[in-house]
């Protein structure tokens, strides 16, 4: 590809072929190659080893919560699980209240 190409004309590589800072370079392409085709849901078999795993986020996330007590979570879930919650709440209240507004019109005619 292009971009191959361009990492084998750079500096790097056209100094010492298969010096530290070029294989740094490929490995990085090759990383951003095998992320971009996991996004488009497509398997790869690259250096990196994980892209071609499976399994869904929502999975992934309860496996990572189910390891930890809620105490000992990163700060960041904490404030993003409340977050959450606080939404969660929010929706019911408008939930509830959207509910009574249409119950009344119905009564009405």
């Amino acid at each position: 590809s292009s971009q191959d190409r361009e990492v084998e004309s750079s500096q790097d590589c056209r100094a010492e072929k298969n010096g530290k800072a070029c294989r740094r370079k490929k490995k990085d392409l090759q990383k951003a190659f095998d992320f971009a085709m996991k996004k488009q849901g497509k398997s790869t078999t690259g250096s990196t080893g994980s892209a071609g795993s499976t399994g869904t986020s929502r999975a992934r996330r309860a496996k990572r919560k189910a390891g930890k007590p809620k105490d000992e979570r990163d700060p960041i879930d904490q404030w993003f699980d409340q977050r959450r919650e606080e939404w969660d709440a929010f929706f019911d209240e408008l939930r509830e209240g959207t509910a009574g507004i249409f119950r009344d019109k119905e009564d009405k005619a």
